[in-house]
């Protein structure tokens, strides 16, 4: 479960800082998110669930934000 929820935290995060968020507004989501998701796991069937779900959505997630495009670069913030 906890790997399962790294990989899925880990995704989400990324996305996140590519897109200009910030550390500090982005732990206390990620915080108040894992406080909620963790008292929710300890309803039996919730648990097992959510193991399976919060990676699936994640890499849906993943693939459907957009692709930079190439001609773009000179205007890219990195």
């Amino acid at each position: 479960g906890c790997l399962a929820a790294y990989v899925g935290a880990a995704i989400i995060v990324a996305g996140a800082f590519r897109r200009g968020g910030t550390r500090l507004g982005l732990a206390v989501l990620m915080f108040g998110i894992a406080f909620i998701v963790g008292g929710i796991a300890f309803i039996p069937a919730a648990g097992f669930v959510e193991a399976v779900a919060i990676p699936t959505l994640a890499f849906r997630l993943r693939r459907l934000q957009p692709q930079r495009y190439a001609g773009l670069r000179t205007l890219a913030k990195d």
